[in-house]
């Protein structure tokens, strides 16, 4: 999934800089847990609600909801299907947060590092109720962290551009020259040289501009977005024919959907949404300072300023809200 730009300025200014993203579902295997996290001191905040709204529609979404509270960046956990909120620790940190493609693993934020422009960052797994497997301390400030496709690993950059990537369980990162951008569905670090997507040494990929961004779909499909402000989509057999283009210009990190169909792209306090020629979704835009797509790619997770929002764009245009205030949200299956 769900590169963000975590560091967008309105973002900031608009209710403490809601960022990108895209929770969870069962899967991988646990490595040794070192410690578990706990409330800092003078951060308390209300207690999160147990239970959905009366009318919350029983079994209409699947998955799970995993998001950072925009009260008190605590990490909580929706189950959808019943509507029931699950316990996920005591989980306080900086409103950073990526979640894992599949199983219930986490990083999130964890604070700047001192002498630094660096920021730290812990994971967790949320299904031993947030027991810590990791605590890295030097990821670029702003930057993302990335998540192999078994969960097992994870890569970030360093603030002087040195890509790190870490098994979990293990004690030391392996070190690469340049920061990675993706990992493609093998599991291999991905790297962006100029105009060039480059895996395991390789050039998959050339492109007329550099490469900004790139994502591999649950259909094999690539999209890469590209410095001019092209989102380019290759799809078909070995996922290089059937290309087709949107022209988004200056934008930042897109949410592309499961089947880099379409696109979300955060514009001040909207989400917009774009076709990228295969979904059949119209543009269109929602108020939400994040957002994430359902795993189906029917719905959208919108982080409203007053409640979380589950719209449907696929299909019909059913609205779900739940009482909470997200800064940032993943959505999984499971």
């Amino acid at each position: 999934m769900k590169s963000r730009d975590l560091a967008i300025v309105a973002a900031v200014l608009l209710l403490g800089g809601f960022a990108l993203a895209d929770t969870l579902r069962s899967g991988g295997e646990e490595p040794s847990a070192r410690s578990t996290q706990t409330v800092p001191e003078g951060r308390s905040g209300p207690e999160p609600r147990p239970d959905a709204p009366e009318d919350w529609p029983a079994g209409r979404l699947r998955g799970t909801l995993v998001f950072t509270d925009a009260r008190d960046c605590r990490v909580r956990v929706i189950g959808l299907g019943g509507g029931r909120e699950r316990p996920a620790g005591e989980l306080f940190g900086f409103c950073g947060l990526w979640a894992a493609p599949i199983g219930q693993r986490i990083a999130y934020s964890t604070g700047g590092v001192r002498g630094s422009s660096g920021e730290s960052f812990a994971v967790v797994d949320l299904r031993r109720a947030g027991v810590e497997l990791a605590s890295i301390q030097n990821i670029s400030s702003g930057g993302a962290v990335l998540w192999s496709p078994d969960a097992r690993r994870v890569a970030w950059c360093t603030p002087n551009g040195v890509g790190q990537e870490l098994e979990l369980g293990t004690e030391r990162p392996s070190s690469f020259a340049r920061c990675p951008i993706t990992y493609s569905p093998e599991g291999h670090l991905v790297f962006a040289v100029g105009r060039r997507l480059v895996m395991g040494g390789q050039t998959v990929l050339k492109e007329r501009e550099p490469i900004l961004q790139a994502h591999w779909g649950v259909d094999d499909s690539l999209l890469v977005r590209l410095a001019g402000g092209a989102v380019r989509r290759y799809a078909g057999a070995g996922g290089r024919v059937g290309v087709s283009e949107l022209p988004l210009g200056a934008v930042g990190d897109l949410i592309p959907s499961p089947n880099n169909c379409a696109v979300l792209y955060k514009d001040l306090a909207l989400v917009q949404v774009a076709d990228v020629g295969c979904s059949g979704v119209q543009a269109q835009s929602f108020n939400g300072f994040d957002a994430a797509w359902s795993p189906d790619g029917r719905w959208l997770a919108l982080a409203d300023p007053d409640e979380i929002v589950f719209q449907q764009i696929v299909g019909g245009d059913e609205r779900i809200a739940w009482p909470a205030r997200a800064r940032e949200l993943y959505w999984r299956g499971g």
